[in-house]
Parts: C-alpha cells; structure tokens; sequence
C-alpha cells in the first residue's frame, strides 16, 4: 500500500498548564457574558469547533484570535490570560469591577436581586473576617 492510502495515527499534543488555564478562564468569561459557544464563534469569527477546541485546552490560540476573542467577550486581552495567584490586591479588585460592571450591563430583575443577595452576604463575610483580624 502506498504512503497516499495509509491513514495517519493521530499524535495526541499536550499543551502547557498555561493553556489549561486559558481554556478555564475563556470558558467562565464567555459564560459570564451569557454566550454560547456557537455566539462566541460568530462574533469571534471563528468555527464553532475551534471554541470547543480552545475550551478543552486542545488548542492553543495566536495572540491574533486572543485580540478578537477579548472583543467578541466585550472583555479585556487580560482577562483572558490566567490570574496569577500572587496578584496584586489592585489587580484582584480591577478584575471584580469589570466583572461586576460586566453583570450589571446585562442583567435583568431577577439576575440583580440575586446578585444583591450575594453581595450582601459577601459584605457580611468581609466585615466579620475584618472584626477578627
């Protein structure tokens, strides 16, 4: 049989962690925008399949596609790259208010009286954490 006809083994690529935890983050930010994948694909101008690729950390994206994926999200080119976990305090909070701004652009009723919920709960934890301390 000839090279031609012969099928080729698929040769399984393992990507670096960073691409693990890019795929993390696009798949919440495009969940926190209320996104399907196939709405992402669209406004990115990608295949719906390449979403799904990046998501499982089966690709690895240019920093072209990050740029129109950070623009399809309406969402920062950082906020696409994996949190550091020793980040600054003025990076965390930046990160929450564009989160927060994110959510309050989109919600409806419902969305930001559980959102009010929480925060409430979360001032209470902040404030007790800050009684201890």
């Amino acid at each position: 049989m000839s090279n031609a006809g012969r099928k080729r083994k698929a040769v399984k690529i393992v990507h670096d962690d960073v691409i693990h935890a890019f795929a993390t983050r696009l798949k919440e930010l495009r969940s926190g925008a209320g996104l399907s994948q196939r709405e992402l694909a669209v406004r990115a101008g990608v295949h719906l399949t390449y979403i799904s690729r990046l998501e499982r950390a089966e690709a690895a994206p240019g920093l072209d596609l990050m740029q129109k994926l950070s623009k399809a999200l309406e969402a920062p080119l950082s906020d696409l790259l994996p949190a550091e976990a020793g980040s600054s305090l003025s990076i965390k909070q930046a990160q929450a208010r564009r989160r927060l701004e994110s959510i309050l652009r989109r919600a409806d009723a419902a969305t930001l009286g559980t959102l009010n919920a929480l925060l409430l709960l979360i001032d209470q934890e902040v404030s007790r954490h800050k009684r201890r301390t």
